[in-house]
């Protein structure tokens, strides 16, 4: 369910729930560092994917994803952002539907529906810190051949403690009276993150060991969102990172297996990227180069 949720952000974006300042709309200043367009290539530099983004009075409004293949326009889908004041309340896809709800200036609750498949995501902060983020959906269950209306969910608290941040995650379905279902398994999984600066240094969990690196250009991800806010998960993607994020290395904790990520910029004379170059080397290989994006502002 998570993964729904974030694939669905991060098409209509590139895309925690924080407080938003108390500008109206009129008066939020222009921001030069947001992108009017992306284009993602692919390593022989045919376009795969178009993404453009529609400003009103310093909102955005509206992603509109064009698809290629091998070069041929394939398809448009927009995706529509309808905001209260300056607080995303909407967002509107071809397929999903997201709504917002808040207290205290920071997301409480979301409600996705994804084709009438119904998805609720609850979220509870210390102060301005996210603590705990349930996702939760019914869905039929069987117990003891008895064939019922039951609920999904995967719960994530966290746990801070100086520049780490550990995340638990867990997975598990509740019967009709709210009893947790032991036969269809309980799921658990603990992440480690380091963050400084509103940068990711370093990811540890059961399987890998990531270290990232940054250079101290702004990113226009991280931009986007201070603007949007609606992505409860951002803090701990490297793709919000404050800075731009230039090399991955992950390191596989169960066997040698070495992977090295590295990102090359172009830059305008403002500090802006106008283009990035993704390599992948893994272990003793070449290597090579996976897919290039470009930026207008």
């Amino acid at each position: 369910m998570k993964k729904i949720l974030l694939g669905f952000l991060a098409a209509a974006t590139f895309l925690v729930g924080c407080n938003k300042n108390e500008d109206t709309p009129n008066n939020i200043p222009q921001n030069p560092n947001l992108p009017k367009k992306l284009i993602d290539k692919n390593k022989d530099g045919n376009i795969k994917e178009v993404r453009s983004f529609t400003y009103t009075r310093n909102l955005l409004t509206e992603v509109a994803i064009t698809e290629y293949n091998n070069g041929v326009q394939t398809g448009t889908t927009k995706i529509v952002y309808s905001y209260e004041g300056n607080l995303v309340k909407e967002v509107k896809g071809a397929e999903n539907e997201l709504k917002y709800y808040y207290e205290n200036g920071k997301i409480s609750t979301i409600t996705e529906n994804e084709m009438g498949r119904i998805h609720t995501i609850q979220c509870t902060y210390e102060g301005n810190r996210l603590t705990n983020v349930l996702v939760t959906h019914s869905e039929t269950v069987s117990v003891n051949g008895d064939v019922q209306s039951g609920t999904s969910h995967i719960e994530t608290q966290y746990i801070y403690g100086g520049n780490t941040v550990t995340q638990v995650m867990s997975s598990y379905t509740k019967d009709k009276n709210g009893v947790i279902i032991n036969s269809y398994g309980v799921d658990s999984k603990t992440t480690i993150y380091t963050i400084v600066n509103d940068n990711i240094l370093k990811i540890i969990d059961n399987e890998n060991s990531i270290v990232c690196e940054y250079d101290n250009h702004p990113n226009p991800a991280y931009e986007l969102d201070k603007l949007v806010g609606t992505n409860v998960y951002k803090l701990f993607d490297v793709v919000f990172s404050k800075n731009n994020i230039t090399k991955i290395t992950k390191t596989n904790l169960k066997t040698p297996k070495v992977e090295v990520t590295t990102f090359e910029y172009r830059y305008d004379a403002s500090g802006r990227p106008i283009e990035i170059k993704k390599y992948i080397k893994e272990g003793d290989d070449e290597r090579k180069l996976d897919s290039i994006r470009e930026f207008e502002y």
